[in-house]
């Protein structure tokens, strides 16, 4: 639970309310349906590989004249990268590896 509540208190802090949003429906829907560690990080990549994407489709009419103003300014990209980002980290957490571990074997006597 404290994990998880730094988890998304870090996820505020690095996007705000968006990515808070995210972490806080990701957290519910894994609670709900536990997700393997590669399903994250392959959702994850996904959604930092569309990225460029999104900024191609929000800036069309502006590509001939790519500025830093162009560049911050496309937020869907930066939307898509920072909660692909945060798929990563959940995939990486400490409590996933407790949950995906199985029963160990008692230790072998000689």
């Amino acid at each position: 639970m404290l994990l998880s509540a730094s988890f998304c208190a870090g996820a505020w802090f690095v996007g705000g309310p968006w990515l808070l949003g995210v972490a806080v429906v990701v957290l519910a829907v894994d609670a709900l349906v536990p997700f393997g560690r590669r399903t994250l990080v392959i959702g994850g990549a996904a959604l930092v590989a569309c990225a460029p994407m999104a900024y191609l489709l929000v800036n069309r009419g502006d590509l001939a004249t790519v500025t830093p103003d162009l560049v911050t300014g496309a937020v869907p990209a930066h939307l898509l990268a920072m909660s692909g980002l945060l798929l990563v980290v959940l995939a990486h957490l400490p409590h996933r590896e407790m949950r995906a571990v199985t029963p160990a074997e008692p230790p072998h006597r000689a």
